[in-house]
């Protein structure tokens, strides 16, 4: 991959920072404290940018923000995309996906989730950004139910485009389970509960 070349302000003039590590950064920071709880302060000083450069390459926290969750939502569904590609079946993906979520050495809750949840309330105007990331989410599950409906591994009769959702519910619970230190026996449990969807 080709290094990202300086951004450059107004005039021309190169600004001294790589601004897909700075997205990076300002995405931790959102992933860490969510968007409102996040100041401008904050993100200049995980960017290492100053306040001139910040407008100049982003324009707003707004904007910013948007950049943060493609960026997130990209990687992410191109992983679960690959996984889904690779996987024996529509089952297999979902073991898959589950014990990965149950035995993360790096536990976080859901970026979306969380995302979504605080804007609903705090900034309205966000919330479209949020929700594309649900509902491309959402779709990966959804292709999956559906590959597994058809080569027999998924017994479900709930809604192809329901049980996708209800997915992304549970591994979003699962994940918050797994950050409050619950124990791997008691999150093996709930995995196989979560499971028990694609059954019925």
């Amino acid at each position: 991959m080709k290094p990202t070349p300086p951004v450059k302000n107004s005039v021309g003039r190169p600004l001294e920072f790589d601004k897909e590590e700075a997205i990076q950064s300002a995405m931790e920071k959102f992933w860490e404290k969510g968007y409102v709880a996040t100041s401008l302060r904050d993100l200049l000083d995980c960017m290492g940018i100053s306040r001139g450069s910040f407008y100049h390459a982003f324009q707003s926290k707004e904007d910013l923000f948007a950049l943060c969750m493609n960026r997130h939502l990209t990687v992410m569904i191109a992983e679960l995309r690959s996984l889904l590609e690779h996987s024996p079946s529509g089952r297999a993906f979902f073991e898959t996906v589950f014990l990965n979520t149950a035995s993360d050495l790096r536990p976080r809750s859901s970026f979306i989730m969380n995302s979504v949840r605080e804007l609903a309330s705090e900034n309205p105007q966000l919330l479209p950004v949020a929700h594309r990331a649900l509902e491309e989410y959402s779709n990966v599950l959804s292709d999956a139910v559906a590959i597994g409906k058809s080569d027999g591994s998924i017994k479900a009769t709930t809604a192809t485009k329901s049980l996708g959702y209800y997915l992304v519910s549970a591994l979003s619970g699962l994940k918050s389970l797994v950050q409050l230190g619950m124990p791997a026996s008691e999150l093996s449990q709930i995995s196989k509960a979560a499971m028990m969807a694609l059954e019925h």
